[in-house]
């Protein structure tokens, strides 16, 4: 699938919604995860902008889709413990957590 088909899935309403449930799950597992966890002031304020919808599911959408499996597929064929996989991946980034963070 191409950049630009893949692009405009990310864009689709649904695909956008299934996004944000992941999302909301991601950021109420993060939340109850120890502090000590790497980066976890980070991935907790991140945690926070979701839950209060002021995170963009649009640009998180965006990232998902260059998952190598979703973009096989195609974002609309992925199965959501794909999509999930894809947003947990990407959380830290997200967050801003760097690799000097992780321990």
């Amino acid at each position: 699938m191409d950049a630009l088909q893949l692009m405009a899935e990310a864009n689709d309403k649904g695909f956008k919604r299934r996004v944000k449930y992941f999302m909301q799950k991601a950021a109420a597992a993060v939340l109850a995860e120890a502090g000590s966890v790497s980066g976890h002031d980070l991935r907790a304020a991140y945690a926070n902008k979701v839950l209060v919808g002021s995170a963009s599911e649009l640009e998180m959408a965006m990232t998902v889709v260059t998952n190598s499996t979703i973009a096989a597929a195609g974002a609309f064929l992925s199965p959501d413990s794909d999509i999930e996989f894809a947003v947990n991946s990407f959380w830290d980034a997200f967050a801003g957590v760097t690799a000097a963070e992780v321990v």
